[in-house]
Formats: C-alpha cells, sequence, structure tokens
C-alpha cells in the first residue's frame, strides 16, 4: 500500500545509538520502523503525535517493563526515570495495534501500560543485546500476527499519504456511499483518531521531517507548500495544536535533540 510506504519515509520517533540516535525503517509485517535509544544526560526521549501506535521495551535497571503508546495529541517523553538504560521501540503503520495488547486496547490514551513480561516475545527482546536481532524478531513474530485493514480505512489512508493531507473527505465519504458519522466512526475505531486529525497529524509529521532531514530555518514559508498546509497561518496554528508552540520555536528549543537522530 503506498500510503504505508509514505508513512515510514516521514513517521519519526527520537531514537539513540552512543552518540544519541538509531532508527531503521521496516516498512513490512505492519510495521513502520524500529529504533534503539539511549538516554544522555538532559536529553529525554520525545513522543511526537503520529496517529499511530508504538511499543516500547525499556530497559530498566531495577526491572523491565512494556510501554504500549496509543496516538498521541501532544508532545509528550517518557524517558525520565535515571535507571532506565535505553528503549527499544516498534513503531506500527496505521491502524495496526500489536498483538497481544489488541484485545483490551483503549485509544486515546496517551500511555497505555501492559506489563505483559512474561510474554516469549518480550523476554526474548529483553535478552537479546543486539538492535539488529531484535529487528528480526520482532518481524518474525508479527508475520504471523498481521491483521487485515478495513478497506475503506486502507483506502482512506492511502488518499492522505499520496495528497500529503489534503483529502476532500466528504467527496472520499460519498464514493463510499458513507454518511459523515460514519466514516468518521469506522476510521476513528480502527486508527484511533478521526480522519480530520490524522490529516493534521499527517501534515505535522511532514514538518518534523523536513527538520530532521536538515531544514534552512531562514525560509519557514517553503514548508508550506511543501508539507500540504494553504498559508502560513494554517501551518502555525496547526502545529501549536500538538505542540503548543510555533514551527520556529519548536525548532529552536530541539535542534541538539533533533540533530541527534540517525537512519540506519
Amino acid at each position: 500500500m503506498r500510503h504505508n510506504q509514505n508513512m515510514k519515509e516521514r513517521t519519526f520517533e527520537s531514537k539513540a545509538d552512543s552518540s544519541c540516535c538509531l532508527v531503521h525503517l521496516v516498512n513490512q509485517s505492519g510495521i513502520a520502523f524500529c529504533y534503539e535509544y539511549i538516554p544522555q544526560e538532559n536529553l529525554k526521549h520525545t513522543i511526537l503525535p503520529s496517529g499511530c501506535m508504538e511499543l516500547v521495551f525499556v530497559f530498566n535497571k531495577m526491572e523491565n517493563r512494556v510501554v504500549l503508546v496509543g496516538p498521541t495529541k501532544k508532545v509528550s517523553t517518557i524517558m525520565d526515570d535515571p535507571l532506565n538504560t535505553r528503549l527499544f521501540g516498534v513503531a506500527f503503520m496505521p491502524a495496526i495495534v500489536p498483538y497481544p495488547w489488541n484485545d483490551d486496547i483503549l485509544f486515546g490514551e496517551t500511555f497505555h501500560q501492559r506489563y505483559k513480561l512474561g510474554h516469549p516475545m518480550a523476554e526474548q527482546i529483553f535478552a537479546t543485546q543486539d538492535f539488529f536481532e531484535r529487528i528480526q524478531l520482532i518481524l518474525s513474530y508479527y508475520q504471523k500476527h498481521l491483521p487485515k485493514l478495513n478497506p475503506f480505512v486502507k483506502e482512506l489512508l492511502g488518499a492522505i499519504g499520496e495528497q500529503k493531507g489534503n483529502v476532500l473527505l466528504n467527496d472520499f465519504y460519498d464514493d463510499f456511499g458513507y454518511s459523515r458519522q460514519y466514516a468518521n466512526y469506522i476510521f476513528k475505531t480502527n486508527v484511533g483518531v478521526s480522519p480530520k486529525s490524522f490529516c493534521k497529524v499527517f501534515r505535522f509529521q511532514n514538518i518534523i521531517y523536513h527538520f530532521i532531514k536538515g531544514f534552512d530555518n531562514q525560509h519557514f514559508n517553503t514548508l508550506v507548500k511543501a508539507c500540504g498546509y494553504y498559508d502560513q497561518p494554517h501551518m502555525n496554528k496547526e502545529f501549536k495544536e500538538f505542540t503548543d508552540s510555533s514551527p520556529e520555536v519548536f525548532l529552536h528549543e530541539n535542534q541538539k535533540y533533533l540533530n541527534n537522530i540517525q537512519f540506519i
């Protein structure tokens, strides 16, 4: 599905190796990317809104744990425990809720924790030291537990990706013969956020993608068209919904953090 490829290229979470960041794009078995974060002093792991689920394995000196991060609406942090030694995370494609947490997931919670450390997959992850070996374990496991996407949700996700988040939603609903209320219900049930909110998240992630790739902060107006916005006020308004700041302020305050992200 073309949208999944777009999300793979544009979705991001801050991760790290010993120099601070390590991200590996996957784009298979319902997984967008995997990452490893090794905390450094005064540099926390930031969770940015992505419209996707994220499974985080927290390696802690006292007790390992698993955290499931739901579709978030605001920037938040997860690395605030000095005993954490590293994180290994799995970011799933939109509408994918990771098994075995999928039976009782509650969408809308920023952190929905399940301590299923007795599960063989979780135990294997914590016992494995190599980043890429962990990725192979995850892929092997989720190849057997990949759910089928709702056809309407699959088509709409593809359209959002192809059109940079600027889909004429009502026209799309009409093509399927759905009312707006029913379409919102189907999409939110499967993805965790409404179609309109997901479009905003997609545009937001486009900005973050440009920041990571080395954006010239003297030309913020160039982001408007590239990221699917009508004009700069439109971009600033939506960006502030997620971060409580403008793109300029966010980039200034998080420049070091973003610069440490490495794609491999």
